[in-house]
């Protein structure tokens, strides 16, 4: 998993949670008929218990400029910045050896 910035509140999170919040405001946008994703949001989640839980987590990504809500929630620029790195590395990793159980063709060795 990416590494997250060390006292970031965004490393106490669930980021199963997070998704599970996110696939649930896109059902109940499309099921109200709403414009826009981020009016469900406002409405769903406006009142976490939590203000350092997921669905605020959530509720700030759509609410909150996205300045505001990396530095409230990773702390900086530069370590939203490391983790997005990081994470898309470990996403092209995945892609890359999920085309054959013994990884990537040795170098010289044909594909297809």
């Amino acid at each position: 998993m990416a590494t997250l910035p060390d006292g970031a509140p965004i490393a106490r999170l669930d980021q199963a949670a997070i998704g599970r919040c996110f696939m649930h405001v896109l059902a109940a946008s499309a099921g109200a008929g709403h414009a826009h994703i981020s009016n469900t949001a406002r409405d769903y989640f406006h009142e976490a218990e939590d203000e350092w839980s997921e669905s605020a987590f959530v509720y700030d990504a759509f609410m909150l400029r996205p300045s505001d809500a990396v530095a409230k929630w990773f702390g900086s620029q530069l370590a939203a910045s490391y983790y997005l790195g990081c994470a898309l590395e470990e996403f092209i990793n995945e892609i890359s050896y999920s085309a054959g159980e013994n990884g990537p063709p040795s170098q010289g060795e044909r594909v297809g």
